[in-house]
């Protein structure tokens, strides 16, 4: 449909669904705001003319601590959206923050984090391994303007149709008219239920990406009225009510924390071991750090592309480990540092190819990277233009074992421990021409508050210090 964006008319448009919601008595004209949303279910949704779900929960329970009455419009996502961008007192939720995004609002949060993934109907030949295997389908669901419609068209998709909602999306996928459609887990339970249908009608096909769920402001709405809700939202982390929400609308615990860590499986550095516990050099520091602290964060592990993507974009995040570069230098902020170690560019072992210089490796038909790793970096600023990226190192093994790359990038630290967990000796690829050598660190995002940063450079001082570093050091790269 042709939506006009214009005020007057959205909230005419939303006049048969508005919800005017008393959560206090208060005429306090400091919190005056026009909250928007969408029906996204167990997120936001109505039930028996009450809009609930995570999002609207937490919204009253904000309201009433800082003594407000919210008034919320419940629309179709596009139309929520570009109210909320139209209208200077306006806050959209349940909002992702990513690149799109972030310079066009305020943020409060995250009060939940989601994981994408494409889905298909059970029975659909496709085999999807990778993105590039996904723009060969003939359509991908999206809604217009929502975090995976943004993505996708970053990523160069072209076969993308749009669908009204969530359950017009399921539907088409379900019916067959769309190949893929990208969603979340839980909100794509609910919508099968709502169809008459079941999980068990479709497939997760491909692990997207994880992203954080904030609400978004009006860039015109104050920033002390942003803060305040920032306030309120860890306050609510520390109390245990978002997570007793998270609780009942999500069955599972897991709130994103006040300090949110996140690395990547890269052994012997960070990796799941056997009983399926997150382990390595860089985490047993981080838990030491963390220790000598009283503090207790969960740690995350994602592939690095999505750990890289979300310390850039948001707030009070850890990152390990992280090689310092003049590229990043001020994109992050910084305590180590921990190590260093030396990128080469592997080859097979027989494979004949012998480099002397950064231009023959730029004359190669192929060469193996992982995305927004230092030394993918490096290549694009060397003026690589042959570059295959993946987004796991264990994919760059595959493609070099296959004969897919000539060569692959990657460090001496970490190599040997990934090529034995896929079955393969360090004798079976060759360090064919250095790269580089860097040290690496354990980053913070640039909005994190440097008091932060500095008490964890001065806990790893003290770990250097006392000689736990060297001994933990020892164990892991000997």
């Amino acid at each position: 449909m042709i939506f006009k964006h214009t005020t007057l008319f959205i909230k005419a448009l939303f006049l048969s669904m508005v919800l005017y919601l008393s959560a206090c008595n208060s005429t306090d004209q400091a919190y005056d705001l026009q909250f928007y949303t969408n029906e996204y279910p167990p997120f936001n949704y109505s039930e028996e003319g009450k809009l609930i779900g995570l999002g609207p929960d937490l919204v009253y329970r904000i309201a009433e601590e800082l003594d407000f009455t919210p008034y919320i419009l419940v629309g179709n996502w596009t139309e929520s959206y570009q109210a909320c961008l139209d209208d200077e007192q306006g806050v959209l939720f349940s909002a992702v923050l990513n690149a799109d995004r972030k310079d066009l609002f305020k943020w409060a949060g995250p009060y939940a984090e989601v994981e994408w993934n494409f889905y298909k109907k059970v029975g659909s030949s496709w085999d999807i391994v990778t993105l590039e295997d996904a723009k060969q389908v003939g359509s991908i669901g999206v809604l217009e303007d929502n975090t995976m419609h943004q993505y996708l068209v970053q990523q160069g998709f072209s076969n993308l149709v749009f669908c009204e909602d969530q359950e017009d999306a399921v539907s088409k996928l379900l019916e067959g008219s769309i190949d893929l459609y990208p969603a979340t887990e839980i909100p794509m339970k609910s919508t099968l239920v709502n169809l008459g249908s079941s999980f068990y009608h479709v497939e997760k096909e491909l692990h997207l990406l994880s992203e954080l769920i904030y609400f978004a402001f009006n860039p015109a709405v104050p920033d002390e009225v942003v803060a305040d809700f920032q306030e309120k939202i860890d306050d609510l982390k520390r109390t245990g009510f978002i997570t007793s929400l998270t609780e009942t609308y999500f069955n599972h615990r897991n709130v994103p924390d006040v300090l949110m860590i996140y690395t990547e499986d890269y052994a012997p550095l960070s990796f799941r071991n056997e009983q399926g516990e997150i382990s390595g050099f860089g985490t047993d520091l981080v838990r030491e750090i963390l220790s000598r602290r009283g503090e207790f964060y969960n740690i995350q592990l994602t592939s690095w592309s999505n750990a890289y993507q979300l310390a850039s974009l948001n707030r009070n995040v850890c990152l390990y480990t992280m090689e310092r570069t003049t590229a990043r230098e001020n994109l992050f902020q910084w305590v180590g540092p921990i190590g260093s170690n030396t990128s080469f560019f592997y080859t097979r072992t027989g494979s004949g190819i012998e480099l002397e210089s950064i231009e023959d490796a730029k004359q190669l038909a192929h060469v193996g990277v992982v995305e927004n790793w230092f030394s993918t970096q490096t290549l694009i600023e060397e003026g690589f233009t042959n570059l295959t990226t993946v987004s796991t190192p264990e994919e760059l093994v595959h493609l070099l074992m296959n004969n897919e790359v000539d060569a692959v990038v990657i460090t001496n630290i970490t190599f040997p421990a990934i090529l034995e967990n896929l079955q393969y000796a360090y004798s079976d690829v060759e360090e064919n021409l250095e790269l580089m050598s860097t040290d690496f660190y354990i980053s913070f995002s640039k909005e994190t508050s440097t008091v932060i940063v500095e008490e964890w450079q001065e806990s790893l001082n003290a770990i250097k210090a006392d000689g736990t570093f060297q001994f933990i050091h020892d164990k892991w790269l000997h």
